[in-house]
């Protein structure tokens, strides 16, 4: 009883971590293509990396919510004899169990707390060596320097000092 509940408890919450880091992925993917596109080579590779762990922690998440899920998944596969998707089931209860033996479950909890240390550390590395919103607006703007007048400039005067306000906004 109090186990079925509980491992279907973490496998909601598993499913939503695991939710979270494809977005997370997303979004690193994102950067990773915005480095290489201003050829940043630095940051090329700390999106890289992080893009790396970023994909091991969503397969870890999802392991371990697999392996707490397996008592609900037995029952599951015990009353879904009938029903078409009983060899689902079964395959899910036979992961279940791989995955929650403990050298599996030690590594996967490995890879979430070495993952969440090195994520940490390149995050530190990135805003170091990133351009934050004030040097981005400074690039774009109608004053700016001479060696930035191949960038793209505002399109008009609103959407400019909106650029500045949210700038000095991150800033402050």
């Amino acid at each position: 009883g109090a186990t079925v509940f509980l491992g279907r408890l973490r496998l909601w919450g598993g499913a939503l971590a695991t939710a979270g880091s494809v977005v997370l992925i997303a979004y690193e993917f994102e950067d990773l293509k915005s480095a290489i596109k201003d050829k940043e080579a630095i940051l090329v590779g700390a999106y890289s990396v992080r893009l790396a762990v970023a994909m091991a922690l969503t397969a870890s998440q999802a392991g371990l919510a697999i392996a707490a899920a397996g008592p609900m998944l037995k029952i599951l596969a015990e009353r879904a004899v009938e029903s078409r998707f009983h060899f689902l089931f079964d395959i899910f209860v036979k992961i279940s169990g791989a995955l929650a033996r403990k050298p599996v479950m030690l590594f996967l909890r490995r890879v979430l707390l070495r993952g969440t240390l090195i994520t940490a550390a390149v995050s530190v590395v990135i805003a170091i060596f990133d351009i934050d919103a004030l040097e981005k607006w400074c690039k774009r703007t109608i004053y700016r320097a001479p060696k930035f007048r191949t960038e793209a400039s505002f399109a008009d005067v609103e959407k400019e000092l909106g650029a500045l306000y949210g700038a000095l906004t991150e800033i402050i």
